[in-house]
């Protein structure tokens, strides 16, 4: 893999961040730093996917930030109807300026109408902690789960989808705070 300047902008994992749910659950790790396999352009190599089969669960900010975007409209995807054509589905993205380089939190694939209206406002103060939604199966996805990434932009700031930067969860006490498969 080549070594690029964002890489270099970036000395070490970036901390303070919790699961994003409730403490004491426990949720299956379906994927971490293989999704190169899947979207080999690398933005995506730090992210997470989490999983409860079958079930939809709330989803909680897993550092402090401000509302940036957010999308609900995508309906669930029934197992037979799934498909790349499809949109990414529902998503809520949280921007920290107080980490260095200034990051992004994606939580995506969110049930349809799951994020509450009042956090629907851009700029809105989150913090950690906060409800954001549910987990569901929406847009490209096959099967309940929370695609979680933090992220630098890739082609300016108004795009969600940027480059997954490695990060440490304070609530996992193996591999220096890294949950892999």
């Amino acid at each position: 893999r080549r070594v690029t300047f964002l890489d270099a902008a970036i000395p070490a994992a970036l901390g303070g961040y919790l699961l994003p749910w409730e403490a004491g659950v426990t949720r299956r790790l379906t994927q971490s730093t293989c999704h190169d396999e899947y979207i080999p352009s690398g933005n995506a190599h730090y992210s997470f996917d989490f999983s409860t089969r079958g079930v939809l669960w709330e989803i909680y900010a897993s550092r402090g930030g401000r509302v940036w975007l957010w999308k609900d409209d995508v309906p669930t995807c029934m197992e037979y109807t799934c498909s790349d054509t499809q949109p990414l589905g529902n998503y809520i993205v949280i921007k920290d300026e107080t980490s260095n380089p200034v990051t992004y939190q994606l939580y995506l694939h969110l049930a349809q109408n799951s994020i509450p209206d009042e956090l629907k406002v851009k700029g809105l103060l989150i913090p950690q902690g906060r409800f954001l939604g549910n987990v569901d199966n929406t847009g490209q996805s096959w099967g309940h789960h929370l695609h979680f990434q933090v992220q630098v932009p890739l082609y300016g700031e108004n795009y969600y989808w940027g480059r997954a930067v490695d990060i440490t969860f304070d609530d996992v006490d193996i591999n220096g705070g890294r949950p892999r498969v």
